[in-house]
């Protein structure tokens, strides 16, 4: 990508979809976006790219004409499957662009009309921005996890049951400053599978998700950043066994989801051993709390949060996901209140712990601003280059859903050092 270079630069990015990206459309110049339509679940999603080109109404004419020559290369480089015109940030918006790609998901073999197109759309969106919140929390997180990286595990036999009415408690088990330095990386308090699974069942326990590696039905892992951070700690040449605790309404009842992952790189051999075991998991699992909802997932496509959700929803309330008008504003309710569960976890876990570390590193007060801010999660001083924001816009599930770009100098205001969290 040649062309990404000096001549290129990126104005904004962003996770808050079409309407997010008209706020930041430049009316006074000509620049190119590319925003990413994403519709479906598991193997069955599919994703279209629109670069939409804003001819800045009140770009002086001559101006406006010497950039406009520079589209066919601008849409080049964004990869998109169609391209947009507009004229000003009003005409960027979501039924007109949605009214765009609805040909192109009917030609594709997608039985789908406005609403429903509109619906995946809404649906997709939440998603993005749960993940985007995650990723902006993930390095705060990696200081509560049993373990901080996989060498660094030890497995524990399985203890006897523990009394299921005692909490465990998170300064003595996951502190940050129980942790032993990094080239160990071993916790000082051992953590054993007994105790991670005793905080997953407890309604105020240190952990809200356990997995279970396959060999010995030891303990993998265990961290309180809910079911997108466990999905960070599968692997994908493994049978594993996880839990996860969820509370998505205002009565403070939660709800367990058990989760057979079979990787997509697993052997035959040893998917054939490892999940023999599934029953002794389940065991395991149920000695400790009581299982909701099952699920058995082959690849992350599959670990979809919002279908989760929903299906536990159904089993619990005896609510019937139908495609009716107000389904995607429910998944976006659950997934919504499902988020603040978890982060109302973190926060409890960051409170009863006030030094997290001895010496603790000096810290940015708009990076903290920044980490803080879970209603205006986009907002950032520091931006990715065009190739990382590429990349990331361009990929199913990638944490933001356009990118902005103009041509030339990036403004003085923005810095273009900056990488997209890891996902």
């Amino acid at each position: 990508m040649a062309a990404a270079g000096g001549q290129w630069s990126v104005f904004a990015v962003g996770s808050g979809g079409i309407e997010q990206l008209s706020t930041k459309i430049d009316d006074t110049t000509v620049m190119w976006a590319l925003q990413r339509i994403q519709v479906g679940s598991g193997t069955f999603i599919r994703k279209k790219l629109v670069a939409i080109v804003c001819n800045g109404e009140k770009t002086p004419v001559m101006q406006r004409a010497k950039l406009k020559m520079q589209t066919g290369q601008a849409v080049d480089i964004l990869g998109a499957h169609m391209t947009v015109e507009v004229m000003h940030p009003e005409d960027c918006n979501v039924e007109r662009i949605l009214g765009e790609v609805l040909p192109l998901m009917v030609a594709d073999g997608g039985d789908f009309t406005v609403a429903k197109l509109r619906e995946e759309y809404d649906k997709s969106l939440v998603e993005t921005r749960v993940k985007r919140k995650f990723g902006l929390v993930k390095k705060k997180l990696r200081g509560f996890l049993a373990f901080q990286s996989l060498e660094c595990r030890q497995e524990k036999p399985l203890a006897a049951p523990p009394n299921p009415q005692v909490p465990v408690s998170a300064p003595e088990t996951v502190s940050a400053e129980n942790m032993a330095p990094a080239e160990t990386s071993k916790s000082k308090v051992e953590v054993t599978l007994t105790d991670a699974l005793q905080a997953v069942a407890t309604q105020n326990g240190t952990f809200n998700w356990v997995i279970m590696e396959p060999v010995k039905l030891g303990l993998h892992n265990a961290g309180c950043g809910g079911f997108e951070e466990m999905k960070d700690w599968l692997e994908p040449d493994k049978v594993m066994f996880c839990v996860f605790r969820v509370s998505f309404d205002a009565t403070g009842a939660f709800k367990h989801v058990f989760v057979h992952w079979i990787g997509p790189s697993v052997s035959t051999v040893k998917c054939g051993q490892w999940n023999s075991k599934v029953p002794q998991a389940e065991e395991i699992v149920r000695s400790r709390m009581s299982v909701n909802l099952k699920k058995t997932a082959h690849n992350l496509d599959e670990m979809d949060l919002a279908e989760v959700m929903n299906e536990l929803r159904r089993l619990t309330y005896n609510v019937d996901d139908n495609f009716g008008s107000l389904v995607a504003q429910q998944r976006a309710s659950v997934c919504r209140d499902y988020l603040e569960t978890v982060m109302k976890d973190v926060q409890r876990i960051q409170d009863s712990d006030a030094e997290v570390h001895e010496q603790p590193e000096p810290t940015d007060p708009k990076v903290e601003e920044e980490e803080e801010d879970t209603q205006d999660a986009d907002e950032t001083t520091e931006l990715p280059t065009l190739e990382q924001a590429l990349s990331v816009v361009q990929s199913i599930g990638g944490e933001w859903n356009w990118v902005l770009i103009q041509s030339g100098a990036l403004p003085s205001r923005f810095s273009q050092s900056g990488a997209p969290p890891s996902s």
